[in-house]
């Protein structure tokens, strides 16, 4: 029983640290600290963390603390958004809509808002948007397309 307890508390550090880092990292941000934010979103985002891949990719898109670089930005959202991110699939899709870091591809960006749209209120308005510069055989088509991503919780195929 007394290994089984010290596997778990040990089990349990690692999610601790990485916690704590991105309590650093969120601190940082907020506090307009933005090398330290970068280096505290680097690391997480290295190691797989879907909110902070989210985050580094904002910084790239917006060139907070870094030079101002799309197509990073769109690695970093594709990162996280084919794990399952909301907000990174939404930044994604918008990222198609624009054409920055990607060439404007609408279906795309329809598919991506869509996808996040389940999740996230906020994708409604841009997907709806996006809905309006495309045929209705493509909004189809992407509507398919992102109910398949969806439902086989398969995002790295959401792409044509």
């Amino acid at each position: 029983m007394r290994y089984l307890m010290a596997a778990l508390i040990l089990s349990l550090i690692p999610g601790a640290a990485m916690a704590e880092v991105f309590d650093r990292a969120a601190e940082a941000t907020g506090a307009s600290d933005d090398d330290a934010a970068l280096e505290e979103w680097q690391s997480l985002a290295q190691e797989g963390d879907p909110a902070a891949q989210n985050n580094l990719g904002w910084m790239h898109d917006a060139g907070q603390g870094v030079a101002q670089d799309h197509a990073e930005a769109v690695r970093w959202y594709r990162k996280s958004a084919e794990q399952g991110f909301a907000k990174a699939q939404a930044n994604l899709g918008k990222m198609y809509a624009r054409g920055l870091g990607v060439e404007e591809d609408n279906r795309l960006a329809y598919l991506w808002l869509d996808v996040a749209a389940r999740d996230l209120e906020s994708a409604y308005e841009p997907r709806d948007i996006v809905a309006a510069r495309i045929t209705v055989d493509e909004l189809f088509e992407a509507r398919d397309q992102a109910w398949d991503c969806v439902r086989a919780s398969d995002y790295e195929s959401c792409e044509w």
